[in-house]
C-alpha cells in the first residue's frame, strides 16, 4: 500500500520527517511513502529525511501519476489540496488539522492581510505564522521559492471550497486534531467533520498540540496512522477471503 503525504501552507515535505520515523505496518516498514512538495521553498525537499521506501515528488508529478489504492494524508492546506485532487480510487483519507474550506470559518480579510505582509517581508510573515502554529523557535528555510507560490497558497485558502468532495469521500476517513490549535479551532474542526461519511472513530484529539501537530507529536500521528492502515489491510483481506 502506498502512502501519500501533503504538507500545509508555509511548510515543506519535511513536515513529515518525524512521522516517517515512526511509521511501520505490522512491525515493519513495508509501505512505500511519497511526500508531495507544493513548492513553497526551494530547499525544503532536500530536508526530507532519507529513508528506505520514501521519496519526494513535486505537485505536477503526483497529479500526472496517482498510484491506485493509496492512503492519502494531509496537513492543513494539504487536506484541502487532497480533497480537490485525490482520485476516487484512494483507499483511505487522513486529515491532520485539516478542513474542506478555510473561508468563511476564517475571515477572508485575514488572508488578504497575510498576503500583503508576505509581499513586504516574507520571512517575517512566515515566522509570525509559525509562532501562531506553536513553533516559535522554527528556523526559516534557507531559500524561499518565488513569492507567488506562497501567494497562490493563500488564494487557494481564500477561494477553494471542497465541501462536496468531503461529503462524497469514497473511502474510510480518519481525522486528527489538536485541542490547542490556534489556526483550526476545536469548534471549526467539529463543524467541518461532524457529518463526513465513512468516519473512523470520530475526531481523534491531541490534548496539548497546536496546529503544527506533525512537529509537536509525530509519534502520536504515526501510531494512529499505523492502526488505520492495519485496519484497512484487514478489511481488504476479509473482503478478498469472502469473495
Amino acid at each position: 500500500m502506498e502512502l501519500i503525504f501533503v504538507h500545509g501552507w508555509g511548510f515543506g515535505p519535511d513536515t513529515w520527517n518525524g512521522v516517517l520515523e515512526h511509521m511501520s505496518v505490522d512491525g515493519s516498514i513495508n509501505s512505500s511513502m511519497v511526500c508531495v512538495d507544493l513548492g513553497f521553498f526551494q530547499d525544503s525537499a532536500s530536508n526530507l529525511a532519507t529513508r528506505k521506501n520514501t521519496k519526494c515528488v513535486d505537485e505536477l508529478s503526483i497529479l500526472n501519476d496517482w498510484p491506485s489504492n493509496a492512503v492519502v494524508v494531509g496537513h492543513s492546506l494539504g487536506v484541502l489540496w487532497l480533497l480537490k485532487y485525490a482520485p476516487s480510487t484512494i483507499a483511505g483519507f487522513v486529515s491532520v488539522c485539516g478542513f474542506d474550506r478555510f473561508v468563511p470559518h476564517i475571515h477572508k480579510n485575514t488572508l488578504l492581510t497575510m498576503e500583503q505582509r508576505l509581499i513586504r517581508n516574507p520571512k517575517r510573515q512566515l515566522q509570525q505564522f509559525w509562532t501562531a502554529c506553536g513553533l516559535s523557535n522554527k528556523e526559516t528555510y534557507s531559500t524561499l521559492a518565488e513569492c507567488w507560490r506562497l501567494q497562490n497558497g493563500l488564494r487557494w485558502l481564500q477561494n477553494w471550497d471542497q465541501t462536496k468532495q468531503k461529503n462524497e469521500l469514497p473511502c474510510p476517513l480518519m481525522v486528527l486534531a489538536g485541542f490547542n490549535d490556534n489556526i483550526v479551532s476545536q469548534n471549526m474542526s467539529a463543524i467541518i467533520w461532524e457529518n463526513a461519511p465513512h468516519f473512523y472513530n470520530n475526531i481523534l484529539w491531541h490534548e496539548t498540540a497546536g496546529h503544527a501537530l506533525p512537529f509537536h507529536d509525530p509519534k502520536w500521528i504515526a501510531n494512529h496512522l499505523n492502526r488505520f492502515i492495519n485496519d484497512l489491510e484487514y478489511r481488504k483481506s476479509q473482503e478478498t477471503h469472502c469473495s
